[in-house]
């Protein structure tokens, strides 16, 4: 598990009735960069989504240490919209 240097904020959406949860998969680079970020599973409100991802984007990670592989690593961001 690597810790989050910088991360997004989520706005308030003034179309959501309820809390929506849009889930976002996404790849980090060995630098900590946040690559790729994608709907986890489709079929949600394309607005939503389009934020999600914008959101993702502003996470950074703490890059892997030198004497660990270095690969590109996945996770899954749960970003929740509330009124």
């Amino acid at each position: 598990r690597r810790k989050v240097l910088s991360a997004g904020s989520v706005p308030k959406v003034s179309r959501v009735s309820k809390a929506v949860t849009v889930s976002i998969r996404f790849d980090v680079l060995p630098d900590g960069t946040v690559v790729n970020p994608r709907p986890d599973s489709k079929g949600g409100d394309a607005e939503l989504e389009r934020i999600a991802i914008e959101i993702a984007k502003k996470y950074n990670f703490v890059p892997l240490p030198p004497d660990v592989e270095q690969t590109v690593q996945w996770g899954i961001l749960p970003v929740t919209f509330k009124q």
